[in-house]
């Protein structure tokens, strides 16, 4: 019995076309779709001023935000955890990061470090 009212219910529906929003590009007009099928209009893109301009903008926000970054790690490790192996392991993973011959930006936070706020407090 209970078949029966499903397939029922089912002939009972109708099937409704896709509806068209005026003014939409269909799929075979989008950018994504050219791009795959034309991979001239992708290098066109690539090739785009606006591109570079928004992949430097990243890059330089990127490369601006890690310094403050650095400077909040060792903030943390010395004023709030209190711990010389947490400001050992920042400094670390400064030379690990930064290039090779920039020893003097990576040597001088945590020499800072060590010579003021590392050493235990009196109390």
């Amino acid at each position: 019995m209970a078949v029966e009212v499903s397939e029922s219910r089912a002939a009972q529906e109708e099937i409704l076309p896709p509806v068209v929003v005026p003014g939409a590009d269909p799929a075979t007009k989008s950018k994504w779709y050219r791009w795959r099928r034309d991979g001239r209009a992708l290098l066109a893109y690539l090739l785009d001023a606006e591109v570079h301009t928004f992949a430097f903008s990243v890059a330089a926000n990127a490369i601006i935000s890690f310094i403050p970054f650095i400077v909040l790690l060792y903030t943390l490790s010395r004023s709030v955890f209190h711990s010389t192996m947490m400001v050992t392991v920042v400094g670390d993973m400064v030379h690990y990061f930064l290039p090779s011959n920039q020893e003097f930006v990576a040597a001088s936070p945590l020499r800072r470090c060590r010579a003021t706020a590392c050493r235990p407090s009196p109390s």
